[in-house]
């Protein structure tokens, strides 16, 4: 039987009575549009795959309970949507528990610290952002320096509020990198 023949429906009936072949079918058939529908609303290309994969998992896992009346392609994006909106709670989950933990952990890091440490790092954190691309550092700047928040900037430097978005998280993460280097290296002299 030629799977790559049948409609989204007679497909997804086969992949319920649990023919591999039909999966195979749908997944070729139906990841590239997938993947395109979630990157255009989450944005970023690693959270898309996932999202894409944990639905086509969660149908082989789950094809026997599957109820489709003759509508495969919407109850497949309906699926898709679903995964797309736990991912997305699941992140706001995470980014909130990290945040509660840099919370809780900052003073007794701060307490550990010595004044010269702290010199040392505050001093390599302010490098770090000087050497951050010009657009990314002034985002950071306003954000960090001028507290603004994200609409604020991106009104004031006429970008997107997406894109100043993007340039925090990438500055964050460059100067988390930084400073765990500079803390190692803390550690690691004053062990010498």
């Amino acid at each position: 039987m030629k799977y790559s023949q049948l409609d989204s429906d007679a497909l997804l009936l086969n992949v319920r009575s649990g023919n591999a072949a039909a999966f195979s079918e749908l997944y070729g058939r139906f990841w590239e549009p997938f993947y395109l529908f979630v990157y255009r609303r989450l944005r970023n290309e690693d959270d898309a795959k996932d999202v894409v994969q944990n639905v086509f998992v969660n149908i082989w896992l789950r094809r026997e309970q599957m109820m489709v009346n003759n509508a495969a392609e919407p109850y497949l994006y309906t699926m898709l949507r679903n995964e797309m909106l736990k991912g997305i709670s699941r992140s706001i989950k995470d980014r909130s528990r990290q945040q509660e933990m840099e919370t809780l952990l900052q003073p007794e890091l701060e307490q550990l610290l010595t004044p010269m440490q702290k010199e040392i790092i505050f001093n390599h954190i302010d490098g770090l952002v000087n050497d951050l691309p010009d657009r990314m550092q002034q985002v950071y700047r306003l954000s960090h320096e001028e507290q603004l928040g994200v609409r604020e900037i991106a009104s004031r430097l006429e970008l997107s509020e997406q894109t100043v978005r993007n340039h925090l998280n990438a500055a964050l993460k460059k100067l988390r990198f930084g400073l765990k280097e500079a803390l190692l290296l803390i550690l690691l002299a004053d062990l010498v």
